[in-house]
């Protein structure tokens, strides 16, 4: 016959495993907010980056507001990307800010080739391969 005592001593261990599952569950739940999280603020720098691409090559010609706004809307970059990223965004604001003085002096040489660089980013999806390896969820 079994009495309460041994029911007990298999009680104990079985709530221990059921406690230390539960656990286990809410540390993956939380690690997959932060991960969640993190992707949507990746994703935001993505969407802005290419919307300044987009905008570039539609207008040719940057202003300094849109440069600026550029500026701000990726400078969490810095903290939530590897430095290939910042160095990639600095690149293109680099490029945008070479349109700018091209289109002031009138070059229309450099205007060409550097609407042409802006160009490459989206037909060659330099963007997306430069952003793919950040913004994968599985």
């Amino acid at each position: 016959m079994i009495n309460c005592q041994s029911i007990q001593c298999f009680l104990t261990p079985i709530i221990a495993v059921i406690a230390v599952y539960i656990t286990y569950q809410q540390w993956k739940t939380a690690k997959l907010k932060v991960d969640m999280d993190r992707y949507d603020r990746r994703l935001k720098i993505y969407q802005e980056t290419q919307g300044f691409i987009y905008a570039v090559m539609r207008d040719v010609a940057p202003e300094t507001l849109q440069m600026v706004k550029f500026r701000v809307d990726t400078a969490e970059a810095d903290f939530i990307f590897p430095k290939e990223i910042k160095k990639y965004l600095d690149e293109i604001y680099s490029h945008a800010k070479e349109l700018m003085i091209a289109n002031n002096k009138k070059s229309g040489e450099d205007i060409y080739n550097i609407s042409c660089w802006f160009a490459d980013q989206v037909e060659k999806d330099i963007v997306k391969e430069k952003f793919k390896p950040f913004l994968t969820i599985l």
